[in-house]
């Protein structure tokens, strides 16, 4: 498709490309004609169906299989009743704020997500370096992201080692090759099956849905005898060293907030999907709320199925193998939901390398990131930004290589995460609310009245628990257990203010706000 100068094409146009593609017309023509007045011409190929987007944003945002993964955490910071409340809590706001992104990735559907949202929204005289910061705070969160899930990966193979091999001790240096062994399998197959992607995510859609059947009914029909609803509801359980138990309770509240934190996944392959603007929110919506069911139903079953040895839960390094143990009294049952967990796992990696280059490639075209010209190419044969995904795997795999040097500087490098994720989304929804919730040109997905009260909602909720996860989960504090989540994020923040003076503010430019004209569509 050839590019000429860019001109104006207008909101009118975008609304008459839905209306055709609902008439039977051109549905690529559609979406390239949008694409284009947003000022970007279609370069990726539009394979991903709607159950492959909530099947990406399942592995990605965590939800059930993540509150198996991180219950030793919850366990030590308020016991089976934070785990179950917090069950409730974390995914009902989670909810408002996948409504407040999904209203600006349905009028703004590029894959750069909320760059491109906060570039849209914000004052002239800001968007730019606004955008820049959401940017960047966006794919930090990302590229971190996938070391953060091979350690996981690691240690939960570690843990089935250790079922039949209890006197098993991995090495450091052993857990650090298992990680980087994961990353080359991850890198490779974003790499060279790019096609294969939107077929893995459906599979996974409904492997998801099954897993969690799996460990749900087994572990309950399993149980016997099974934990009074006493035990389940009212057992709060503190082994942090903290005496405030409002702390010890926003502590546990925040590892479940952990598993909800990838809310922008889907909005990331905008321009790999049919109908983004419709796809997009249907997508978002379908990974939470799906999500927030199954995190509560699996919640409640692992506290019901804990078994007659609570001190053993408690004490234990993996509580969900102790839970299925207990349970079923089967080593082979043990192994078999500890693999599809790491299945999930596995392919969560994947979904995180994916999205991370293509935040890098759509950074990269409105020159955002270091060597754009070069991380903007897409190999047409590959269909996928092949420099992107070379960069997402391989800052994933510096990333991991601290974990070989000092978990405790990996651990600080990780504790920003979710942090840096609630920064990038709390910035586009702040400039829709200084200019009055006005689109210059709205979605087909409205919040209509409602708006105001989600999106300021979802504010003050992600400051909130922005607080907390800067708190040390265990008293007294020592370097080994020292949280430096907030001075983490002030250091990658400041780092991206340096860059903004000393690159950022000559070169990156930002989309078109006037769009481009593509000859052929």
């Amino acid at each position: 498709m050839a590019v000429e100068e860019k001109s104006f094409i207008g909101p009118d146009v975008v609304a008459d490309s839905h209306s055709d593609s609902e008439k039977g017309g051109d549905v690529v023509n559609s979406d390239a004609l949008q694409l284009a007045s947003l000022g970007h011409v279609e370069e990726l190929e539009r394979n991903f169906g709607l159950l492959a987007l909530v099947g990406l944003g399942f592995v990605c945002s965590g939800s059930w299989f993540g509150v198996t993964l991180s219950l030793v955490a919850g366990v030590m910071s308020g016991g089976p009743a934070v785990l179950v409340y917090g069950a409730l809590v974390i995914p009902a706001f989670s909810l408002l704020i996948v409504l407040s992104l999904a209203e600006m990735g349905s009028a703004y559907p590029t894959t750069a997500g909320p760059l491109e949202w906060t570039f849209r929204l914000a004052p002239r005289k800001w968007a730019l370096f606004l955008s820049w910061m959401t940017g960047w705070a966006n794919l930090i969160s990302w590229l971190v992201g996938s070391a953060a899930n091979v350690a996981v990966m690691a240690n939960q193979m570690v843990f089935l080692a250790n079922l039949y091999n209890p006197s098993f001790e991995a090495k450091t240096w052993q857990i650090w090759l298992i990680m980087e062994g994961c990353l080359i399998l991850n890198g490779l197959l974003n790499a060279f099956g790019t096609r294969l992607l939107p077929k893995i995510d459906t599979v996974q859609f409904y492997w998801f849905i099954g897993s969690f059947l799996i460990v749900a009914i087994t572990t309950v029909a399993a149980a016997n005898p099974h934990q009074p609803a006493k035990f389940v509801f009212g057992t709060f359980y503190n082994a942090t060293g903290w005496t405030n138990p409002f702390v010890v309770f926003m502590n546990g509240l925040i590892i479940t907030a952990g598993n909800f934190v990838a809310l922008d996944a889907s909005c990331h392959l905008a321009e790999e999907m049919s109908s983004p603007s419709r796809t997009i929110p249907k997508a978002m919506l379908m990974t939470v709320g799906i999500g927030c069911i199954t995190d509560f139903i699996v919640s409640i079953c692992l506290m019901f199925s804990v078994g007659q040895d609570k001190d053993a839960f408690f004490e234990s390094a993996a509580p969900y193998l102790t839970i299925v143990l207990s349970s079923t009294g089967s080593k082979a049952a043990a192994a078999c939901i500890s693999t599809t967990l790491l299945v999930n796992n596995f392919i969560s990696t994947t979904s995180v390398i994916q999205v991370g280059s293509r935040i890098i490639w759509s950074f990269s075209r409105d020159g955002g990131f270091i060597f754009p010209t070069f991380f903007a190419k897409v190999n047409t044969s590959l269909a996928c930004p092949l420099p992107a995904v070379v960069m997402s795997w391989a800052i994933g795999a510096l990333v991991a290589i601290l974990y070989l040097a000092s978990s405790t500087a990996f651990n600080a490098l990780l504790s920003c995460l979710v942090i840096m994720a609630y920064v990038a989304y709390a910035i586009p929804i702040t400039c829709l609310l200084i200019r009055g919730r006005v689109y210059d040109r709205p979605g087909t997905f409205k919040l209509g009245k409602w708006g105001w009260a989600i999106n300021i909602i979802s504010l003050i909720f992600m400051a909130f628990l922005a607080i907390f996860f800067c708190f040390p989960v265990f008293r007294p504090v020592e370097k080994a257990n020292m949280n430096y989540a907030a001075p983490t994020t002030v250091g990658f923040l400041a780092v991206t203010l340096i860059l903004w003076f000393v690159a950022g503010k000559q070169n990156y430019k930002g989309s078109s706000l006037e769009g481009i004209h593509v000859h052929g569509l």
